[in-house]
C-alpha cells in the first residue's frame, strides 16, 4: 500500500483515508495485533511534527518510548570511535524505532534525526506501562511483538556483521599479499635476490 502524508490521525492512500489504527495494523507493531487491539492502542500515541534535521534522540540518552513514522523519514546514526557519526539506516513511513526502550532500561543505541520533514507518533514508556494495568492481554501481546521484532533485527544485524568480517579477512589477505610483493620489489631494487 502506498501512503501519502499523515497527520491528525489520518493518512491518505490511493484507496482513500487510512486511520492511525489501520496504519498501526500494517506496521511492524501490528503483525500480531487485531484491528480492535490497534484501535485500543492508537489513542495512547501522541503525534508531533518535525523538520528535517531535527534530532529525535541522541545515542546514550535514556529511552522514553517507541516512535512510528507517520510521514517523512528518519536517519539512524551510530557514533564511531573518532566521535563522528556513521549512517546505519534510513527508515520511512510506517516503520518504527526506539522499541527496545519499552522492554529494557538500556540507553538509546544510536542517534535518530529527521531525514526530511515529517510527523512521528510516540508511545511513551508511561503509556505503555499503564497498558499493563488497563489491558494486560494487549500489553503482553505488544511485548511479544516487540521482542520478535528485536530478534529479527538482531538476526539481520548479525548477518551484516558476518559479511563485514568476511570482507575484513579478505582485505587482510590482500594487504598481506601486497606487503610481500612490496618487500620483494624493494629487495629487487636494492640488488638482493
Amino acid at each position: 500500500m502506498t501512503y501519502f502524508p499523515f497527520w491528525k490521525g489520518l493518512a491518505m492512500t490511493k484507496e482513500g483515508t487510512l486511520s492511525f489504527a489501520d496504519m498501526l495494523l500494517e506496521s511492524p507493531i501490528g503483525t500480531e495485533l487485531t484491528q480492535d487491539e490497534c484501535q485500543t492502542l492508537a489513542p495512547l500515541f501522541s503525534e508531533r511534527e518535525y523538520k528535517g534535521g531535527d534530532c529525535i534522540f541522541e545515542e546514550g540518552a535514556p529511552g522514553n518510548g517507541v516512535y512510528v513514522i507517520c510521514s517523512g523519514s528518519v536517519r539512524i546514526d551510530k557514533k564511531t570511535a573518532k566521535g563522528d557519526y556513521s549512517e546505519i539506516a534510513v527508515l520511512k513511513m510506517g516503520d518504527l524505532f526506539g522499541e527496545l526502550s519499552l522492554v529494557t532500561d538500556l540507553p538509546r543505541s544510536g542517534r535518530v534525526t529527521m531525514a526530511s520533514d515529517g510527523n512521528l507518533a510516540h508511545l511513551s514508556l508511561e503509556s505503555f506501562s499503564g497498558l499493563a494495568t488497563d489491558d494486560l492481554k494487549l500489553h503482553t501481546k505488544l511485548v511479544h511483538t516487540l521482542g520478535a521484532l528485536a530478534c529479527r533485527r538482531l538476526s539481520t544485524t548479525t548477518l551484516q556483521v558476518a559479511k563485514l568480517l568476511c570482507k575484513v579477512e579478505t582485505v587482510k589477505g590482500d594487504v598481506s599479499a601486497l606487503s610481500e610483493q612490496m618487500a620483494d620489489a624493494k629487495k629487487g631494487m636494492l640488488g638482493f635476490a
